[in-house]
């Protein structure tokens, strides 16, 4: 067999003439006009019914019946992802007539993908170079030959790396190749990529807004994640169901009804292109020339920016997992960054907002749902009393708890405080979480007890209740001055600051030098 070099651009992968024949008759005739071209046609399978809402109803159900996940309220999640996602619809062209899908044309062999090729073809090169190299020849878009045995390309390139020695020209092949993953470190797992069953029938891209493939996005697929029906994190299409910004990017087989071999989300506005994480096949070939697509639709200049999703980019309150730290984003040119906003789906058994991670369901729904953290006993809505971290029947939680009467919050009785606002004489007792009483009461300095009221404050600040205050507290005859009973001095029945205790006695002690003075001068008379 002969090795291709780098330079044989024009020839044809070798092969057996019997296999390439074989090879041939095996492949999808059809092909794109153009080298990775993307000339959208409507994307109603070829063989099946025409899409319909009723249709497209009745197969989710279906799917969710297999999964034990209710479908009461599907019929309203659907209506409203379709009400709320009416203006990207509308700017996307998605149509009933189209099944809200759009079919774009992906590269599906050497010819349509040259950059693919001339990575195959430099591994194959690079590797026959080396000591005791093999000599492989590309195969097809995931395999090199060695031998007249296939060989997985990824595989081959983890072997070489660490050996290389110019890996940035390397790493440029690969990103133009489509190839995912850093590239940046010796460890061969950099290097994986699902490939599936990328080549076994041809490929097409599908851009959907339809409810059935967001809600199906891990279903009828090569690939298994956690949104899947059966995964922990179903929820998360319900959230995107319900919100106006969310659509599905789909690599398919060809030839097998809607088999997805590849996914990815997309966050779109009229002004903000976010790709997420690919899944399965999904090359950043492939990314990118949805992207365009997009862009083109939505009409307008675009720029792209080389940054991965953020949790800043987002504004999102649900139970769902989103892939921060992967994907590409564009922006419309000389708009100015926003957040956007991703909707809380709805329970699909009673419509409340979910509050939970999987099975279709709210919490109080589920399978598993509610149940007492103390005594164990299940919990209906009537009667269940939540805290920050778990879930009591009425009985048990007034055992444990007590509402703070100044926020309202259920805290453990061992951290409520009693403290008293006084009224007409009395003190009516309140209670108040530890952070509230710091906040907003006082202590009193006689009986140590917290208050809410207005209290009596002495000159040095010590503070006092109004019963406290009436006990042991006076007003000076002379200045005012709210002072200690104990801490008083009483003249003639009168009770004085020291300060005017003092100057008291002094003008007494003049007043009775005068008197005596002028008793004198009256016996002198």
């Amino acid at each position: 067999m002969t090795r291709l070099s780098i330079n044989d651009s024009e020839r044809h992968p070798a092969r057996d003439n019997a296999d390439a024949k074989t090879h041939k008759t095996k492949r999808n005739p059809t092909k794109p006009t153009l080298k990775g071209a993307t000339t959208m046609t409507n994307a109603t399978p070829e063989n099946t019914e025409q899409w319909t809402h009723e249709s497209e109803l009745k197969e989710a159900r279906r799917i969710l019946k297999k999964e034990s996940i209710p479908t009461t309220r599907l019929e309203k999640t659907f209506k409203r992802h379709y009400q709320n996602k009416e203006e990207i619809h509308t700017a996307l062209n998605f149509t009933p007539a189209n099944g809200y899908r759009l079919e774009i044309p992906l590269p599906k062999d050497f010819e349509t993908c040259p950059a693919l090729r001339r990575l195959l073809l430099t591994v194959c090169d690079i590797s026959a170079k080396q000591e005791d190299g093999n000599t492989y020849e590309p195969y097809d878009l995931t395999f090199c030959t060695f031998r007249k045995n296939k060989i997985k390309t990824t595989k081959i390139i983890n072997a070489l790396w660490p050996k290389l020695t110019d890996r940035e020209r390397f790493r440029d092949l690969a990103y133009d190749a489509g190839y995912r993953g850093t590239f940046q470190s010796d460890t061969p797992q950099q290097f994986l990529i699902w490939y599936g069953e990328q080549v076994k029938n041809g490929r097409k891209g599908i851009i959907s807004g339809r409810a059935l493939d967001i809600l199906t996005a891990s279903y009828n697929a090569s690939f298994h994640s956690c949104i899947a029906p059966d995964g922990e994190y179903f929820n998360t299409v319900l959230d995107y169901l319900e919100s106006d910004k969310v659509i599905i990017q789909t690599i398919e087989e060809d030839g097998r009804q809607e088999y997805k071999i590849g996914r990815q989300w997309v966050f779109i506005t009229r002004d903000i292109i976010a790709q997420l994480r690919q899944y399965g096949t999904f090359l950043e070939s492939d990314s990118r020339i949805m992207r365009l697509e997009l862009e083109k639709l939505l009409g307008g200049k675009w720029t792209r920016r080389a940054e991965s999703l953020k949790t800043n980019d987002i504004e999102y309150y649900g139970q769902g997992y989103i892939d921060y730290g992967y994907g590409d984003y564009a922006t419309r040119t000389g708009t100015e960054h926003r957040r956007m906003d991703i909707a809380e789906g709805k329970c699909l058994e009673c419509g409340d907002t979910l509050n939970h991670q999987t099975g279709g369901t709210c919490r109080g729904c589920s399978d598993d749902g509610y149940s007492c953290a103390s005594c164990g006993d299940r919990l209906s809505d009537d009667n269940r009393y939540r805290t920050d971290d778990d879930d009591y029947c009425e009985s048990c939680y007034h055992d444990r708890f007590a509402q703070c009467e100044n926020c309202g919050e259920s805290v453990d009785n061992d951290f409520i405080r009693t403290v008293y606002r006084e009224r007409d004489g009395r003190q009516i007792a309140k209670f108040y979480c530890e952070d509230c009483r710091n906040d907003n009461t006082n202590e009193c300095q006689e009986c140590g007890l917290f208050f809410v009221s207005e209290m009596t404050t002495t000159e040095n600040g010590d503070m006092y209740c109004q019963q406290c205050a009436d006990k042991n507290l006076i007003d000076c005859q002379e200045c005012g001055e709210i002072l200690r009973r104990k801490d008083a001095e009483e003249i003639d029945g009168a009770f004085y600051c020291e300060e005017c205790a003092t100057t008291k006695r002094e003008e007494d002690e003049e007043e009775g030098d005068h008197q005596t003075t002028e008793e004198r001068s009256a016996t002198h008379e």
